[in-house]
């Protein structure tokens, strides 16, 4: 094997047979290589959290997976310099990004694997939001976050192996707040925001249509509950510790229930709900009653593990939301 033309999603590798194959560096997260127009990007969840890294996969659209992969740089604030530039441009210098993803160790040895997650491009609308992370000395700063499209077919690492960051879809819609270290965790009630712009053209030459599911979806049932004379807002959750806050997607004040949206209706993005809305509901007092809102109605299993958890479900169909009012299911 000695192209990337030889790779092929799913398989896995060690750092030091990919160095033989693109040469490049052993340790660092973003690797151009030095004989082939390539650069490898690597992500370890095992790792990553620590460093303030959150690489995962955002949303998928109507286009394919979104990735969000985290930029260079371990303290003080990022910059679009080495590494992150090299990501930037890869277009214009004629560069393919790889995506490595590590899946546990050799056998019997600590040398870690790395399956090949695929081929990605930058958007070429979006290519990449800040955000405000911890750097591994646990200090506030700034961190380039970069938004990847897969080019072909991709092989997602296995669940065990998978980041749920709390925020993931919603930071596509709403840029996180950030304040000091909250002891012991707190939450307040905030105005809800209309998702500004719903539909994008990603590709301006060929006029490709993106809509942001997620958001468009929150706006329909916030104008609905509205139309229901019920008021809708939002929480802002500070937990215990940490410097960032969390922002919920839509809460019913009117009947005390917060939801999480999601824009499909699949089993991971369920799982994600779950876990987040337990999550918020630890720090809001009285404790709200849950739900997930989703686009269409999931699988009856799907159905059946939210009931089994006591969390409701909304889901749309045609102009009504089936499921609604949660709070009397």
């Amino acid at each position: 094997m000695t192209e990337d033309n030889k790779l092929a999603p799913g398989q896995t590798f060690t750092r030091i047979e990919l160095s033989k194959i693109f040469g490049g560096a052993l340790y660092s997260g973003i690797v151009p290589s030095n004989t082939t127009p390539n650069v490898l990007l690597y992500s370890d969840a095992s790792k990553g959290e620590a460093n303030g890294y959150f690489d995962s996969f955002a949303i998928e659209d109507d286009h394919g997976p979104l990735f969000h992969y985290t930029g260079e740089g371990r303290t003080g604030p990022q910059k679009m310099t080495n590494g992150n530039k090299a990501i930037l441009n890869h277009v214009k210098d004629g560069r393919a990004l790889h995506l490595f993803w590590a899946v546990g160790k050799l056998k019997g040895s600590d040398t870690r694997l790395h399956q090949y997650v695929g081929q990605f491009e930058i958007d070429p609308v979006k290519p990449y939001f800040t955000r405000t992370s911890p750097d591994k000395d646990g200090n506030s700063r700034t961190v380039i976050v970069f938004r990847l499209r897969a080019v072909n077919s991709i092989k997602k690492p296995s669940i065990d192996y998978m980041t749920v960051p709390v925020q993931a879809t919603y930071t596509e819609v709403h840029d996180e707040p950030v304040h000091e270290i909250q002891d012991p965790a707190t939450s307040r009630l905030i105005e809800t925001e209309r998702n500004s712009g719903i539909t994008f053209v990603r590709n301006p030459s060929a006029e490709a249509v993106f809509e942001r599911r997620e958001g468009a979806l929150v706006d329909r049932f916030k104008a609905f509950l509205e139309s229901q004379s019920h008021e809708a807002k939002r929480w802002l959750v500070s937990p215990a510790g940490i410097r960032s806050g969390f922002q919920t997607d839509i809460f019913d004040v009117t009947d005390h229930v917060l939801y999480e949206a999601k824009g499909q209706a699949d089993r991971n993005s369920i799982r994600m709900a779950i876990g987040q809305l337990l999550d918020y509901q630890r720090s809001i007092e009285p404790r709200p009653t849950l739900a997930v809102l989703l686009p269409e109605a999931p699988l009856e299993d799907l159905q059946q593990l939210l009931k089994e958890v006591g969390i409701g479900l909304v889901y749309e169909q045609g102009a009504a939301f089936i499921g609604w009012p949660a709070s009397l299911t």
